[in-house]
C-alpha cells in the first residue's frame, strides 16, 4: 500500500484524493480557508513524507523527503494564485488562458478593478503581463511601456518561467534598452560582437580613414597648381581645403539626427549610415561595447558637456563681458591678436560641436515613463533607462545638460547673431575688420547681406535634435509629427538657399552639394518612418523598406562622388585672382575695396548714371556741393570713413575711395537725386 504524502498550500492542508509512486491528486484549499484579504496572491506547495522525516542525504534512508513547488520541482511560475473575482468582468479562469486572447479581463480586486491594458494580458487579480513589444518591471505595477524600436525584437512579452518581462537575444535592462554582454548597438539594433580580431580591424579602419584623409589633404595642398605664379593665393587655398574638411563633417552630422533604427534597412545602407554617424561622435560602427563595459554610463556626455562649458566660459571672458573689458583693454597689443584668434577658434569649436552637444543635452534632460512595484509610473533617463530620472547617477549629467542647452544650444546662436549683425550693420573701420574676423572663423560662405544663413542652419539642427529626442516614442502620431516637422524644416531651409542664392562666388560649389544633402536627409527621414511601419505597425513588407534603402545608398554614394569633385574643384582647378576677389583673406585692414565685396549680380544692378555737377569731399569724408566750406565745418564732426560695402540703397551713388592713402578721389551724384551719400 502506497502511503500518500502530506501536502499543504500556503500552510493549509490540502485534501488528498489519490496517489501513486509517481503521481498525487489533491484538492487545493478554498479561497475562504486560505485568504483573509481580497488580494491573496501566490502560495507555494509543500510536499513531505507522511512520517514527517526529512531526507538528510544518507543513501541508506529509503523514507523521508521534502519538496517545495515551485522551486524544487518542474512546475513553473510562482505557485497557486488566489484572487477575488472582479464584478462585471470575465472570470479569471478564462482570462488565465492567454493564448485565447480573452476580452473583458480586469486588473485589480474589489473596488480597484479596472479594464486590462490593451497591450497586456490580465489573468486575474493584481497581475498584468505585457504583450510582445512591451515591458513592465513587475506584474503588480498595472502599467506596461512600449519598448524602444525595434520593440518586438527587444521585448518578447512575459516569461512564465522567470515570471518577469523577457528581453530578446542580445537585449537587457529596463525596457530592454541596453545590449547584453557580447553585443553592441548599431542603429538601434543589438548585434553580436565580432571576434577580438574583427573589433581591432574596425578600429584600424577608422584610424586608416583619418590618416588617408590627412595625407590626401596634405598632398593636395603641396602639389596644388592653383597658386602657381600667385604666391598670395597659397594660404587662401590652404584655408579653403581646411574649410572643405570642416564643412563636410558638419554636413554629415545631420544624418545622425534622422537615423535611430534600421530594422529592415539593407545591411549595406545601414553600414554607410552608421559610419557617417561618426561625424557626430557616435562610434556605434566601431562597437565600443565590445572592448569595455566598465566605463561610466554617461562618459560621453560628461566629456562633451565639460568641453563645451569651458569653451563658453572662455568665449564670455575673451569678449570683454562680466567685468573683463578693463582687463582686456590693459592686455591689448600683441596679446590682442592672440586673444582674437582664441575667440575665433572657440567659434569654430562651438559650431563643430553644436550638433552633438545639442543632441546629448536634450537627451540628458529628457525622461520617459517606466515603473516599479509599489511606485506605479516612474521616470527614467531617456539616454540610459537603467537610471532613475534625476537620481544619484543621473542628476549631475542632467544639470550639465541643462547648462549646455541654455548656454550653447540657445544662447550661443543668439549671441553670435547679435555680434555678427552689429559688425555688418555699423560702418566704422574696426567693425569692418571684425567682419573679416568673423568670416574667417564662422565661414566665408555667404554674401554680407546673408550673414544670418549660418544661424538658420543652426536653427535647423536644433529642430532635428528636438524631434529626434522628444518625439522618439514608437507610436504612430509621434512618428508622423516628427516626419512632418523634419520635412518642413528642411524644405524651408532649402527654399531659402534656392531663393536667395546667398553663397559668395568662391563658395558657390556648396550650393548644389548642400541641396543634395538636404534632399538625402528627407529621404532618410522617410526611411525611418518606413522602418516604423514595418516593425511596429506591420503595414508594409521588408522588401519595400530594403528597396528604398538601396535607393538611398545609391544617392549617398553619388554625394560622396560630388564631394570628391568639389574637393578637386577647390584645391586643384586653376582659378584666377578674380575668382577669389570676395574672399576675406584678400580684404586687408585699412584697404577695403567697396566694390570687391559686392557680388557680380549685385554689381550689375548698380545704375550706370550720367553725372552732373561735381561734389567736393572733405578729408573727414563729408560731401558738399560747390565747395561750400561753411557746410564742411558744420558737418566735419559727423563724418565717417567712406570705405566699406556700398549698398544699392545709396541713392544711385558710386563712390571711389582709396583708404590706404586717406585721399578721397571723387564722388558724384545723380541729378535726379538731391540726397548725399558718404
Amino acid at each position: 500500500n502506497t502511503m500518500c504524502p502530506n501536502i499543504t498550500v500556503g500552510g493549509i492542508p490540502a485534501a488528498i484524493e489519490s496517489c501513486s509512486e509517481l503521481n498525487v491528486t489533491f484538492i487545493t484549499p478554498t479561497f475562504t480557508d486560505l485568504c483573509d484579504v481580497q488580494d491573496c496572491g501566490y502560495h507555494t506547495i509543500e510536499i513531505s513524507n507522511p512520517d514527517g522525516l526529512h531526507r538528510t542525504g544518507s543513501s541508506d534512508q529509503s523514507l523521508g523527503g521534502y519538496l517545495l513547488c515551485p522551486g524544487q520541482c518542474s512546475i513553473e511560475g510562482l505557485g497557486f494564485f488566489y484572487t477575488d473575482q472582479c464584478q462585471g468582468f470575465t472570470s479569471p479562469l478564462e482570462c488565465a488562458q492567454i493564448q485565447n486572447n480573452v476580452e473583458g479581463c480586469a486588473f485589480g480586486v474589489g473596488d480597484s478593478c479596472r479594464p486590462c491594458d490593451r497591450n497586456a494580458y490580465c489573468p486575474g487579480g493584481v497581475r498584468m503581463w505585457p504583450r510582445q513589444g512591451f515591458w513592465t518591471a513587475n506584474e503588480r505595477v498595472g502599467h506596461v511601456n512600449k519598448c524602444p524600436a525595434p520593440s518586438q525584437v527587444r521585448c518578447q512579452g512575459w516569461s512564465f518561467v522567470d515570471s518577469e518581462s523577457e528581453c530578446g537575444e542580445g537585449y537587457t535592462g529596463t525596457l530592454c534598452s541596453s545590449c547584453d554582454d557580447g553585443f553592441y548597438e548599431e542603429l538601434g539594433i543589438c548585434r553580436r560582437c565580432p571576434s577580438r580580431t574583427g573589433s581591432i580591424f574596425r578600429v584600424a579602419i577608422l584610424c586608416a580613414i583619418a590618416i588617408i584623409v590627412f595625407i590626401i589633404v596634405y598632398l593636395c595642398l603641396k602639389f596644388s597648381k592653383v597658386s602657381e605664379g600667385k604666391p598670395e593665393l597659397k594660404p587662401l587655398v590652404t584655408w579653403q581645403a581646411k574649410d572643405f574638411a570642416i564643412w563636410t563633417i558638419l554636413m554629415l552630422q545631420h544624418f545622425a539626427l534622422v537615423t535611430s533604427t534600421a530594422t529592415a534597412t539593407a545591411p549595406a545602407t545601414a553600414a554607410v549610415l552608421s559610419w557617417m554617424n561618426i561625424a557626430s561622435l557616435d562610434f556605434q560602427a566601431v562597437g565600443p561595447e565590445c572592448f569595455s563595459r566598465n566605463s561610466d554610463a554617461f562618459a560621453k556626455e560628461y566629456a562633451v558637456f565639460s568641453s563645451i562649458l569651458v569653451a563658453m566660459a572662455l568665449l564670455v571672458l575673451s569678449s570683454g563681458t562680466l567685468g573683463m573689458k578693463k582687463v582686456l583693454n590693459i592686455l591689448q597689443g600683441s596679446f590682442g591678436q592672440h586673444l582674437r584668434s582664441l575667440r575665433g577658434y572657440i567659434f569654430v569649436f562651438s559650431i563643430a560641436m553644436y550638433t552633438p552637444s545639442t543632441f546629448l543635452g536634450a537627451g540628458s534632460v529628457y525622461c520617459i515613463d517606466s515603473n516599479e512595484e509599489g511606485r506605479g509610473k516612474t521616470l527614467v533617463s531617456w539616454v540610459n533607462p537603467n537610471f532613475d530620472c534625476a537620481g544619484t547617477e543621473h542628476a549631475p549629467v542632467m544639470a550639465l545638460g541643462i547648462s549646455v542647452l541654455i548656454l550653447h544650444s540657445i544662447f550661443f546662436p543668439i549671441w553670435s547673431f547679435i555680434k555678427v549683425r552689429s559688425v555688418y550693420i555699423r560702418g566704422n573701420l574696426n567693425n569692418k575688420f571684425m567682419r573679416l574676423h568673423y568670416r574667417k572663423f564662422f565661414g566665408d560662405d555667404f554674401l554680407p547681406p546673408y550673414y544670418w544663413m549660418l544661424h538658420c542652419q543652426m536653427a535647423l539642427i536644433f529642430v532635428l535634435c528636438m524631434t529626434r529626442v522628444f518625439l522618439s516614442t514608437n507610436n504612430k502620431l509621434n512618428q508622423i509629427v516628427k516626419l512632418i516637422i523634419n520635412g518642413s524644416a528642411i524644405a524651408l531651409f532649402s527654399s531659402l538657399l534656392i531663393k536667395l542664392r546667398p553663397h559668395v562666388r568662391h563658395m558657390a560649389w556648396k550650393f548644389p552639394v548642400q541641396l543634395s544633402i538636404l534632399n538625402l536627409l528627407v529621404l532618410v527621414s522617410i526611411l525611418e518612418y518606413l522602418n516604423f511601419l514595418f516593425a511596429e505597425e506591420k503595414l508594409i513588407s521588408r522588401g519595400i523598406v530594403e528597396g528604398f534603402s538601396y535607393l538611398i545608398l545609391i544617392l549617398a554614394l553619388s554625394n560622396f562622388v560630388l564631394f570628391g569633385y568639389c574637393f578637386w574643384f577647390v584645391v586643384f582647378r586653376k582659378k584666377g585672382r578674380d575668382y577669389y576677389q570676395q574672399h576675406f583673406m584678400l580684404q586687408k585692414r585699412g584697404r577695403l575695396s567697396a566694390m570687391s565685396i559686392l557680388s557680380n549680380s549685385a554689381r550689375s544692378k548698380l545704375p550706370q548714371l550720367s553725372f552732373a555737377r561735381p561734389i567736393s569731399v572733405s578729408k573727414a569724408g563729408s560731401m558738399f556741393p560747390n565747395n561750400d566750406t561753411s557746410s564742411m565745418a558744420a558737418h566735419d564732426k559727423k563724418a565717417e570713413d567712406v570705405s566699406g560695402v556700398l549698398d544699392s540703397a545709396h541713392g544711385g551713388m558710386r563712390v571711389v575711395t582709396d583708404c590706404s592713402s586717406r585721399n578721397f578721389l571723387r564722388t558724384e551724384r545723380s541729378p535726379q537725386d538731391s540726397s548725399f551719400a558718404s
